[in-house]
């Protein structure tokens, strides 16, 4: 007699490996903000700096913190929206954070300062992740620019002068690409890549329904 494999068993491993995966997501982003943290306390203490200068990277750590212990809680509730949040001062943070951090020169550009009702730590661990990515394929010496490019619906763009698709290290970014894919569509975002002339990678995140149809530049790939 042929066995018959039991559903309720393959199910329950469908949720285990979606758990894991969903854990292995979550130390991903909050090895990195650990290590943004470390890297800050230890500028923060150098003999270089001025102490406005150290004050303000003891700030960013303050901030750091505050979104490590979101961090954590999202382990143990589900994404919600809840108050709506500045768009550009959740941009704000992560350049400033980025660019101290990074090997790459990260800006905010001028831009419309529209507000969201998602939930902001699962956007903030997106976008976290869209920007670190880009700092690294930008590398030393390398520049970032971050910009609003709409507003109804709001349209943010991440823009490198790395190697572009295919360039960066193999698996350098895949856990991280990987985070952003599960938790912009249980957020309900688009996000997309387009390669720029002559180098480097555009990414876009549509702040609308995964479904929207985003007809720009930067259609076409989910992945670099």
């Amino acid at each position: 007699m042929t066995a018959v494999p039991d559903r309720r068993q393959s199910r329950g491993r469908r949720r285990g490996d979606r758990h894991a995966d969903e854990l292995r997501a979550l130390i991903h982003d909050i090895g990195h903000a650990v290590a943004a943290v470390s890297f800050l306390v230890e500028s923060a203490l150098s003999d270089d700096l001025d102490a406005a200068s150290a004050r303000r990277k003891l700030e960013l750590v303050h901030t750091q913190t505050r979104m490590l212990t979101s961090l954590i809680e999202q382990a143990f509730r589900p994404a919600a929206g809840g108050q709506p949040i500045p768009v550009r001062s959740l941009l704000a943070q992560l350049t400033e954070q980025a660019d101290a951090t990074g090997p790459a020169r990260v800006t905010l550009l001028d831009g419309p300062e529209p507000e969201t009702d998602l939930d902001g730590g699962v956007l903030w661990r997106i976008l976290s992740n869209l920007v670190g990515n880009a700092a690294r394929a930008a590398g030393r010496g390398g520049t970032v620019s971050v910009g609003i490019a709409g507003v109804e619906p709001v349209v943010i763009e991440i823009a490198d002068d790395g190697p572009g698709f295919g360039g960066g290290e193999p698996g350098w970014a895949t856990l991280g690409l990987a985070a952003v894919r599960k938790l912009s569509g249980e957020l309900g975002v688009h996000v997309s890549f387009a390669q720029r002339a002559p180098a480097g990678t555009l990414a876009r995140v549509t702040l609308a329904p995964s479904g929207y149809d985003d007809t720009g530049t930067a259609s076409g790939r989910d992945v670099r």
